[in-house]
């Protein structure tokens, strides 16, 4: 159960970083790239913005998954 967990099959990996991200999170980043392109916000903000939501999913799959290993060992 923990394999299917970590690895979630519409999943795509940013080549820059080695990141894997669900396709909506890919939207997300690409919106944020295209305003700050366009100059509505700014570049540090958009970075903050993009690395508090790698730190979120990160930690989200973690707390998954070791949830996913305790209802394991529990059965």
């Amino acid at each position: 159960m923990s394999d299917a967990v970590g690895s979630q099959s519409g999943d795509v990996t940013l080549p820059m970083i080695h990141v894997r991200v669900s396709p909506e999170h890919l939207a997300y980043f690409a919106a944020l790239g295209v305003l700050t392109a366009l100059e509505v916000i700014e570049w540090p903000l958009t970075a903050v913005m993009v690395g508090g939501q790698l730190l979120a999913t990160h930690a989200h799959r973690r707390i998954v998954r070791e949830l996913a290993s305790g209802i394991d060992e529990a059965v």
